[in-house]
């Protein structure tokens, strides 16, 4: 966000948003708060994150695809595969929650993983290293297409609204997002149910082996005693 302009427009619209993205995160984590719950979460094992909403990855997302252009178009590949290992951590839970509960986690795992695999692959392999880069090859116009100014400056817009709803929430209460909580609050409680359920059913597979083994001690004790002794 904070690399040179080049006296190119589009990255003073871009910049907004991004003090908005800024903003509205501040305000939606302190709303969160406010409301007595974490900004993660556990449970079975599995963490979620509710310090961000999904209007909210969206613009982060254009966002982000604008100012990584710049470095080169090739690394806007990460912002698809954040999404992409969101999708597979939902399906992996099994759990019918929101998208935007598995950012938290995936994000610094997905970012991670790219930076020290594309750093390990362009300085250490020398058909990555010596080769010239994507933008040489074949360069872009990106930041002078109207189209992408169209784009960038929709997005600034949807940024003031992610503020608004940021900035309500804080305000009066987490409104639709509290239904996020509560779902995985529901998890908790079956998960609990589900291991109560397995304990008594237990418990009572152990009564009835115990049982069992009682009654055949006693079947035994009256043949025992039911027998003549011939002397």
């Amino acid at each position: 966000m904070f690399l040179s302009s080049g006296g190119q427009f589009i990255v003073y619209i871009n910049r907004v948003a991004g003090v908005m993205l800024t903003i509205s995160l501040i305000m939606h984590c302190f709303a969160v708060c406010k409301a007595g719950y974490g900004l993660f979460e556990v449970r079975d094992n599995f963490p979620y994150g509710f310090g961000t909403s999904f209007p909210w990855l969206l613009c982060y997302t254009v966002w982000n695809i604008l100012f990584a252009a710049r470095i080169g178009l090739g690394t806007t590949l990460q912002d698809g595969l954040f999404w992409a290992m969101m999708a597979a951590y939902k399906y992996w839970d099994g759990a019918r929650l929101p998208i935007e509960l598995y950012f938290g986690f995936a994000r610094p795992v997905q970012l991670g993983s790219y930076i020290a695999l594309s750093e390990f692959i362009g300085t250490f392999v020398p058909y990555f290293h010596e080769t010239t880069t994507l933008s040489e090859d074949y360069p872009m116009p990106v930041f002078s297409n109207p189209y992408v100014l169209f784009i960038a400056v929709l997005n600034m817009f949807w940024s003031f609204l992610v503020v608004y709803w940021a900035g309500h929430r804080l305000i009066y209460g987490l409104g639709f997002f509290q239904e996020r909580f509560e779902a995985v609050h529901e998890l908790a409680e079956k998960d609990k149910a589900e291991r109560s359920e397995w304990k008594q059913s237990g418990t009572q597979l152990v009564d009835a082996e115990e049982c069992e083994e009682e009654e055949d001690e006693d079947g035994d004790d009256e043949n025992e005693r039911s027998g003549c002794i011939l002397s």
